[in-house]
């Protein structure tokens, strides 16, 4: 994270195996997510009228309906942006998406071991970034899109806080299957918010590097 002496500079990292997801707009500030997978070529960019929403589907009505019905005139006010996961040689299929959107939650939804932590003050409300929703689409489930996606998504959150300034991740799972995927990578539950879930920022930039490490020795151990 920035300090008050400037931007701390990070170093790209990168490792073996084709790369999955990349943005179109991609930092040189984190590293460039990548794993071993037959799936490449695949980038994250943002929802456009020429992407097929109406074709896409995970099998989850709230989430299709919310890609299908709300996304566009959302990301039209601003209020909420969706990134949406296409092929580069079919850019009109969309196979996954994220929406987000900046927020502030209560000052005591957070333990106050973290507040302490972010010298926050107790009568403030703290900034975060909200990872509103997350599919894939039927096709791509239990190819672990779902976690490229997450990754992606707080890789964009954490650049934009460098911008806007947001203390917190936030995610809000929809049932209790995506409260699980998201413990599995550290989000901790807010408290008094059902399915409510937050990570700082400060801890995303480690938790990117530690996963891109772990994503090359998967797959130097597959060569």
């Amino acid at each position: 994270m920035p300090h008050s002496g400037g931007r701390k500079r990070l170093t790209p990292m990168r490792c073996h195996g084709a790369p999955l997801l990349r943005h179109d707009d991609e930092s040189a500030d984190l590293p460039v997510t990548e794993h071993a997978t037959p799936i490449e070529h695949f980038i994250t960019t943002q929802l456009e009228s020429h992407h097929d929403r109406a074709a896409f589907s995970c099998g989850n009505a709230p989430l299709d309906n919310y890609l299908h019905d709300c996304a566009v005139s959302d990301a039209t006010e601003l209020s909420k942006i969706t990134f949406v996961l296409v092929d580069l040689a079919d850019q009109r299929t969309m196979h996954g998406y994220c929406s987000l959107s900046s927020t502030s939650i209560q000052f005591g939804a957070v333990p106050a071991s973290v507040t302490k932590q972010l010298r926050i003050s107790r009568h403030r409300a703290m900034s975060a970034t909200l990872i509103g929703r997350l599919a894939v689409s039927n096709r791509l489930q239990g190819k672990r899109i779902g976690e490229e996606l997450l990754f992606d998504a707080l890789k964009r959150a954490y650049i934009a806080a460098q911008q806007v300034g947001s203390a917190l991740a936030i995610a809000h799972a929809i049932d209790a299957d995506a409260e699980r995927f998201y413990k599995t990578f550290g989000f901790v539950a807010l408290e008094n918010i059902a399915h409510g879930l937050f990570l700082t920022t400060a801890t995303v930039a480690p938790l990117l590097r530690l996963k891109v490490a772990l994503d090359g020795c998967t797959a130097a151990r597959q060569i």
